[in-house]
């Protein structure tokens, strides 16, 4: 059977994904779920996306899959007139982030009530608007263990995914847990691939993030960058971020090892100051100052091709 992708506007074939930006947000507010100055930054709107998306296809850009968790400010409705205005391709996720940010409504959920909101996100429609999720995520787990509740979600998310055949994207806490995501997975029987581990980019230096980049890449699973164009102190992560040539050294490493096959790419546009018009790097950059370094670093178009085409094809498709 052919494999499709979802957008909200409806299926398109995998061959049609074209450039594919695999981690932003769109329509997002983190504020929206509690009041914290770390997060005051993190809202992005309608008015502030159409400019951007437009600008990013006219450098080549067709898909963005948009990640963000319920009870964070999603809109679907929004996120699918956006897609008919820019002529942007958007796979919209149904995900729960990690638990600090858990709507009050799922708290108390079971695994198979969970699992049920995610198949019925795919299969029907997100709030009941129709417009039906591509993937299941960001699903997230934070610090030093995966609590009750964050596993609560991965099973139901394991559930969700081998119901209807889609990926699973996960947050991790610049990497942290991602070898103990991946192990509760495949103990619920997901395929290692429909497992996107991101956020695996997070910290300078990158180098340092290697030995575990490796050892996903053994399980079969896809690995993410994710915050390419990113090269600043978090104050949310409280960590340095590395610079798009630290990510290019590893990737290029990667490629050298035959691991081309296992690499998604992203940009995470969260945040009003990621915003190219408030000075950030914006969607853009992800397809024209990103691609430009990458084809400086050696790196063949036909692997460029691979990574921005045909992964995203291959690990979306469903």
């Amino acid at each position: 059977m052919a494999k499709k992708i979802r957008t909200v506007l409806g299926d398109i074939e995998t061959n049609d994904i074209g450039i594919t930006n695999c981690h932003a947000h769109i329509e997002v507010d983190v504020c929206s779920h509690h009041f914290d100055e770390r997060y005051l930054d993190h809202r992005l709107r309608f008015e502030d996306a159409v400019p951007e998306l437009l600008e990013f296809k006219k450098f080549g850009g067709m898909t963005i899959c948009e990640l963000t968790p319920m009870g964070l400010g999603r809109n679907p409705s929004r996120v699918a007139e956006i897609s008919r205005k820019t002529g942007v391709q958007i796979i919209m996720g149904t995900g729960i982030y990690h638990e600090l940010f858990h709507p009050f409504e799922i708290r108390r959920m079971d695994v198979d009530s969970i699992a049920e909101m995610f198949i019925r996100d795919i299969n029907v429609g997100i709030q009941n608007t129709g417009i039906r999720a591509g993937m299941i995520g960001e699903v997230g787990t934070y610090d030093h263990s995966i609590t009750e509740r964050e596993e609560i979600v991965f099973k139901a998310s394991s559930i969700a995914a081998l119901e209807t055949g889609v990926a699973i994207s996960t947050h991790t806490h610049a990497g942290k847990l991602a070898l103990e995501q991946v192990e509760l997975f495949l103990k619920e029987g997901v395929s290692a691939d429909r497992i996107i581990i991101g956020h695996l980019d997070d910290r300078s230096p990158l180098e340092s993030e290697v030995p575990l980049i490796y050892s996903l890449l053994d399980t079969g699973v896809w690995i993410q960058f994710d915050d390419i164009g990113f090269e600043y102190f978090s104050k949310t992560l409280g960590i340095q971020m590395p610079s798009d040539k630290d990510r290019l050294k590893v990737i290029l490493s990667l490629i050298e090892d035959g691991f081309e096959d296992q690499i998604l790419l992203g940009s995470d546009v969260c945040k009003s100051s990621h915003l190219k018009s408030n000075g950030g790097p914006g969607f853009v950059h992800f397809v024209k100052e990103f691609v430009s370094t990458a084809k400086d670093f050696g790196i063949p178009e036909v692997i460029l091709k691979k990574l921005l085409i045909d992964n995203p094809a291959a690990a979306l498709g469903f």
